[in-house]
């Protein structure tokens, strides 16, 4: 693919969203980011589409299976961690106290993936590429930008994933209070973790997606016009940028970040 980015092992390198309805969501994300569609097929009923942005790959969607439907779960965002060997990851994760949700299997000639739960209960894809190296753009209005734990128990989670792919941490100051703590896959960034308090609510440990914006406050008023509603209001968070919560009309979230000194 031409401008493909090159993605280190253990980088983030590509999100989809499961959909309740995909032209729910369609009609929602579409606006709010200036995406383009593309489908492909995934089973005779259903469709894999992928969102680009100015021609650029950036993430997906697909719908629900129906027992998922049945069962009444809100649409969620998870994301894909780029691996050498999907069957080498998922072993070592079971020996590292994960839980594997889904075996590595092929995705036609595009790659190979597998899904885990770690230790602390929060789920994440696995991706071992082939065709689809990951997104064609990221850290641009529009596409990925960051992503983040919400743990439990961040010490666990570290050290869990410091032994599943490499990864260290260093802590910085959290703007809402309490510590943020930094991913690094080598010498770069590549994800962040909050610990989860009393003041998190109900939700479960999960891996959330950033996407980039022009202006946060505007992303999150348009985002409420189209139906969704803010998780959190629009704060700054020094030397970074500034960032807001949204949930989409579906019950999926996810932050939006009008980013300062964006990586290139």
């Amino acid at each position: 693919m031409s401008g493909q980015m090159r993605y280190a092992p253990g980088s983030f390198i590509w999100a989809d969203l499961v959909a309740r309805e995909t032209g729910v969501a369609r009609d929602f994300y579409l606006p709010l980011f200036g995406w383009t569609l593309e489908e492909t097929p995934m089973t005779d009923e259903l469709a894999y589409t992928i969102f680009s942005k100015d021609g650029k790959r950036v993430c997906a969607m697909y719908e629900m299976f129906p027992g998922m439907l049945e069962g009444g779960h809100p649409s969620w965002w998870q994301g894909y961690v780029s691996v050498e060997s999907a069957d080498a990851a998922v072993r070592k994760a079971a020996e590292t106290g994960a839980r594997v949700m889904k075996e590595p299997c092929d995705v036609k000639d595009a790659g190979r993936m597998a899904m885990i739960q770690d230790p602390a209960d929060a789920f994440l894809c696995l991706w071992e590429p082939r065709a689809h190296k990951g997104a064609q753009a990221m850290n641009r209005p529009g596409a990925l930008c960051w992503s983040e734990l919400l743990a439990k128990d961040a010490e666990r989670a570290a050290s869990f994933y410091g032994a599943l792919f490499g990864w260290t941490t260093s802590v910085e100051p959290n703007p809402a209070g309490g510590e943020y703590v930094i991913f690094h896959n080598g010498d770069q960034p590549c994800a962040g973790m909050l610990e989860m308090r009393p003041e998190t609510g109900e939700a479960p440990p999960h891996w959330g997606v950033y996407f980039a914006v022009e202006g946060c406050d505007a992303a999150i008023e348009e985002a409420k016009r189209l139906g969704g509603r803010a998780a959190f209001p629009p704060m700054d968070v020094p030397g970074v940028g500034r960032i807001g919560g949204v949930t989409d009309p579906q019950g999926a979230s996810f932050t939006v970040m009008e980013q300062r000194n964006a990586p290139a």
